[in-house]
């Protein structure tokens, strides 16, 4: 699952407040500050303290996108026939 906080930045820009000032109003950790600029997911309580101190929902600052669909392993193996590979 991939996550952005694009949304969150914003925010931040428009109430100007920094993202420092936001970490210590939520009682963070500075790793966490680090691991949301990453785009890295951060447990469920990280979101609750932004979202109290910002005033916003989960949905008003960050956003989650599906994984892509890996392919199975045998989709990955060349196609083969009595030993030759068929072309596709």
């Amino acid at each position: 699952m991939a996550v952005s906080y694009d949304k969150l930045w914003k925010l931040l820009d428009e109430l100007k407040m920094g993202k420092i000032e936001m970490r210590r109003n939520a009682r963070l950790a500075p790793i966490t500050l680090i691991r949301m600029t990453r785009n890295e997911e951060v447990p469920q309580y990280v979101i609750d303290r932004i979202c109290e101190v910002v005033n916003a929902k989960p949905e008003d600052i960050m956003e989650i996108f599906p994984d892509e669909p890996k392919e199975k392993e045998e989709e990955k193996r060349p196609r083969l026939w009595n030993g030759l590979h068929l072309s596709e």
